[in-house]
């Protein structure tokens, strides 16, 4: 069989080749649209396949957060606690510190006292609330059997089981210096925590 060129041009014409084995204009824009399409429907199907995961794990999603949030509420509560536990432990080795150097120094309790007074006029009458044990260590360091004098004040020494020792709280008609060991301790608690 013989071929001339006018068959392989028509063969060439049915195969959707022309010279140099390239295809013709409409196969290459067939081509091109149903890469198009491909692209097209790979990306509409994976924007679909998203949608749909995201709605699927959109539950999940809101408890996890709900989650993170609760522990951070509690993260925050056990922090502050800690703290306030830290502070009050702290507070109360000081008590016991304090309380060992008062029995040690029971003098101190005289100059809590000149202290608290200084806070009042001379002219004023005052009542000075002590525990009754360090009232009687006081009035034993006098020589009549009294706490020691304060000159130009009048001063009623009361015992005071409500006063720990080392402590005192001095009165008078327009205020109230509360000098006791518990009272300045629980003040600075607050002063931490609550201001």
């Amino acid at each position: 069989m013989t071929w001339d060129w006018q068959d392989l041009g028509a063969r060439a014409s049915r195969t959707g080749l022309h010279r140099g084995g390239r295809p013709e204009a409409p196969e290459i824009r067939r081509e091109a649209e149903l890469e198009e399409a491909y692209k097209r429907g790979f990306q509409e199907g994976e924007a679909s396949g998203l949608e749909r995961a995201l709605r699927e794990l959109d539950p999940s999603r809101q408890a996890a957060e709900k989650a993170a949030s609760q522990l951070a509420v509690l993260h925050e509560e056990l922090t502050n606690h800690t703290h306030e536990n830290i502070m009050a432990l702290a507070l109360i080795v000081a008590r016991k510190v304090l309380e060992k150097e008062i029995r040690a120094a029971p003098e101190a309790v005289s100059d809590l006292v000149e202290k608290a007074l200084v806070h009042f006029p001379l002219d004023q009458k005052v009542k000075v609330r002590l525990n009754p044990d360090d009232l009687t260590f006081l009035a034993g360091e006098s020589t009549d059997g009294t706490p020691a004098e304060t000159p130009g004040r009048e001063v009623r020494w009361i015992p005071d089981d409500a006063v720990t020792a080392g402590g005192c709280i001095v009165e008078g008609p327009e205020h109230v210096v509360d000098g006791r060991l518990d009272t300045a301790l629980e003040r600075l608690y607050r002063t931490v925590f609550h201001d």
